[in-house]
C-alpha cells in the first residue's frame, strides 16, 4: 500500500476496529443499537459523509456491506499498524535513509520468523501496541511540517 493510501486509510481502519469493538463488547445491542454506534461513529470520523436520500445508510447501516466484519473481525488493524510503522520509516528515512532502508530489508527478510513484538524490536522500530509510539512518530512528522 502507497504510504499516502496508507495514511489517509488509518481514519477508517480505526473506525471499524471501534465499532468491532463496541459490538462484540455489547452482544445484546439491537440492529437498530448496532447502526446508531455505526453512524456516531462516522460522524466522528467521517463528518463530510452526507447520505441524503439514502434511508438505509442515513440510519447507520453502511458497516453491513462490510463483509471482513462478519468474516474477520478486527481485519483493518493491520492497515493501522502497517501506517504507524510507514509513518515510522518516514521519520527515519529523513535522518538517515541508508539506515531506514536496512532496517525494512532486515524486517522483509525475517518475515514471520518471530512475534511482532520481536520484529519490531529487530527492526528497531517502536512497537505501535507500546504507549508514546504514536506521540512520538506524530511529533517528528510535525517537525516536518
Amino acid at each position: 500500500m502507497h504510504l499516502l493510501s496508507s495514511i489517509l486509510f488509518i481514519p477508517y481502519g480505526t473506525m471499524v476496529d471501534e465499532f468491532q469493538d463496541i459490538a462484540y463488547a455489547n452482544p445484546s445491542l439491537s440492529p437498530k443499537e448496532r447502526n446508531e454506534v455505526w453512524r456516531d461513529l462516522e460522524k466522528q470520523y467521517k463528518p463530510h459523509l452526507d447520505y441524503a436520500g439514502n434511508a438505509l445508510y442515513e440510519g447507520g447501516a453502511f458497516w453491513q456491506n462490510k463483509h471482513h466484519i462478519y468474516d474477520c473481525p478486527l481485519y483493518y488493524i493491520d492497515y493501522c499498524i502497517a501506517g504507524t510503522n510507514a509513518l515510522q520509516y518516514k521519520v527515519w528515512m529523513d535522518k538517515d535513509y541508508r539506515g531506514a532502508w536496512n532496517s525494512y530489508l532486515k524486517l522483509c527478510r525475517l518475515s514471520a520468523s518471530d512475534f511482532f513484538d520481536g520484529l519490531m524490536k529487530a527492526a528497531g522500530l517502536n512497537n505501535p501496541f507500546e504507549d508514546g509510539c504514536l506521540k512520538y512518530t506524530a511529533s517528528k512528522l510535525r517537525e516536518l511540517i
